[in-house]
């Protein structure tokens, strides 16, 4: 159905707590790991609690983030690692282990070397099916299944200075005190560990208790605890091993380039960028893991970035850095003239915030703090210093907001960043009506039903795109912007057909030809001022930058920077 720009939904974005917990993950991840403790993560659950015999065909070393329904199951998919299996393949040699080894036994022939293990978390998987009447008779309506797959790594104390297979760079940045020589995935680890050990018992002394310990002091609540911290503290740890691990073997490539690298590297290094949009990783992170990607691969970094919205952001704001000394200043008003009363009546912090001439200002300013005032504030001052009101642009996230601007200075450009949006690309195209995305999908079927009945590749993958923006999948916006990038003239041609497109396309569209597109008269400016700035979505931010770097703009922008997804 038409979209109206006039009646955009008032909800805003509420913010992630930064808190170390298993709901992270989530929000079917409750419990305290107590035996008293309701919900899922019981000490029941723990690996010592599971049945000796208890085995399942589901292979969990590597999958995404996701829930779908079979029959009368759902299935939840929960990955906690923090690299995608090929990734962790490319830094073996510099990775440690996320907790603490447990040493199970030591050399038949050589008595200084001791075997140990670890052990954590990869991925947990719920079922909970709906048990049907019929077959009800007292019996509770539903099952829930959980399953906890674990990767358990083995170590041996071998000198790794003797092992070929890592070079003398990776052990001077990584100095390893073990040496990783098993890697194995298990559903029922004391089961696994146990049948492992079989193996091995011609060459080690076992310490079966040692084992045992360990499987029994092992908490399934704990250990989930931890990988939370992990993502939201030190995941860019990480990252760089794995930046550092693919620079480090191209050593011998002069002049690498992303065509030189091998199959499985590039596959590795996209797999991890989109892996990690799946939970919410603070900016500060996103900015560590940005500068290893630099400083390591910088040739790859533009390439990279297109496959994480953060990491785009965080380079087109490092792009903005770079640009900001051709952001023209303003000269400040004499002294001697007063300035108007409503900046004379701000607060010591407003004052300083409105009459700033920094080319790039972020205000952090919560609910009920007077973001109206210090918004209007700058306008004045703005105005003061001689600045044409025509020539200031403020874009809030509703249209009450924006109207609330304009009536107050009529002069200035008021509106949302969706109506911004609309009009740029309404100056550009004839005759696409707004419409939401499931209308854009039945129209896809209405006026292509046998190209879509003959498996179009460029349609079913516009489609699958599509869907994957009404479900919010993490990578949706980056997987339709490469799309869109890849097949624009495909794209444009679809829409051209179908006489529609949505807030979403707008924005990738203008986004992708944003050099080249006309810009009406009632969206230009000089001085561009975000109101409500943690209501905003990150590929808005990424356009919004990227418009100021494309026009010199001064930004000032105004909201709670603790909920936003960006920083300056």
């Amino acid at each position: 159905m038409p979209i109206d720009l006039n009646k955009l939904s008032e909800e805003t974005t509420a913010a992630v707590p930064a808190v170390y917990v298993p709901t992270f993950f989530d929000k079917k991840l409750t419990g305290r790991g107590s035996k008293s403790s309701a919900g899922l993560l019981s000490a029941d659950r723990d690996p010592i609690h599971i049945a000796p015999d208890a085995r399942t065909s589901v292979n969990n070393s590597w999958c995404r983030k996701k829930t779908y329904i079979n029959g009368t199951t759902t299935t939840t998919e929960i990955p906690l690692y923090t690299l995608p299996k090929k990734a962790r393949n490319l830094i073996e040699i510099c990775e440690k282990p996320k907790t603490g080894t447990v040493t199970i036994g030591t050399s038949k022939h050589v008595p200084t070397e001791t075997l140990s293990l670890s052990m954590e978390i990869n991925t947990i998987i719920i079922e909970d099916t709906s048990i049907p009447q019929k077959y009800q008779a007292g019996n509770p309506t539903k099952k829930r299944t959980v399953t906890t797959n674990y990767r358990i790594r083995w170590y041996d104390t071998t000198d790794s200075a003797n092992n070929q297979h890592i070079c003398s760079t990776a052990q001077a940045k990584y100095p390893q005190t073990v040496n990783t020589y098993h890697d194995m995935y298990s559903d029922n680890p004391l089961y696994d560990i146990n049948e492992e050990v079989k193996t091995l018992t011609g060459n080690w002394n076992i310490d079966n208790q040692a084992i045992l310990d360990f499987i029994g002091n092992y908490s399934l609540y704990d250990e989930v605890c931890r990988v939370s911290e992990v993502w939201q503290t030190t995941i860019d740890q990480d990252l760089d091993a794995l930046f550092f691990a693919v620079k480090d073997s191209l050593q011998n490539i002069s002049d690498p380039t992303w065509d030189k690298l091998d199959h499985y590297v590039q596959q590795a290094l996209i797999e991890t960028v989109q892996y990690i949009m799946t939970y919410n990783i603070p900016l500060n992170l996103y900015k560590n893991i940005y500068g290893s990607l630099t400083q390591h691969l910088l040739f790859l970094t533009q390439r990279l970035c297109r496959y994480n919205l953060n990491l785009l952001l965080s380079d087109t704001l490092n792009n903005l850095n770079n640009n900001k000394g051709q952001i023209p200043s303003f000269t400040p008003p004499d002294p001697a003239i007063a300035l108007p009363p409503g900046v004379q009546a701000l607060s010591r912090e407003q004052y300083q915030a409105v009459t700033s001439t920094e080319p790039l200002i972020l205000v952090q300013a919560g609910a009920g703090t007077g973001k109206s005032t210090l918004i209007l504030g700058r306008i004045a001052y703005l105005t003061a210093c001689g600045v044409n009101p025509a020539d200031i642009t403020v874009l809030s996230f509703t249209n009450a907001a924006a109207d609330h601007i304009a009536e107050k200075t009529p002069l200035v450009h008021s509106m949302t960043i969706a109506r911004m949006i609309h009009e740029i690309y309404s100056a550009n195209f004839d005759g696409h009506e707004l419409s939401s995305l499931d209308t854009i999908i039945n129209s896809l079927e209405i006026y292509y039903p046998d190209v879509m009945a003959k498996s179009d590749p460029i349609l079913q993958t516009f489609r699958k795109k599509l869907i994957g923006l009404i479900r919010n999948d993490p990578n949706g916006f980056t997987e339709m912007n490469n799309f869109i990038e890849e097949h624009y003239d495909d794209v444009i041609g679809i829409l051209d057909k179908i006489h529609q497109t949505s807030l979403e396309l707008e924005i990738i569209i203008c986004y992708q030809k944003i050099s080249t597109f006309v810009e009406p008269a009632s969206v230009a400016s000089k001085y561009l001022i975000i109101d409500e700035v943690q209501d905003n979505s990150v590929f808005e931010f990424v356009y919004m930058l990227k418009y100021i770097e494309k026009h010199k703009e001064s930004l000032f922008i105004v909201g709670d920077s603790s909920q936003t997804l960006f920083e300056f």
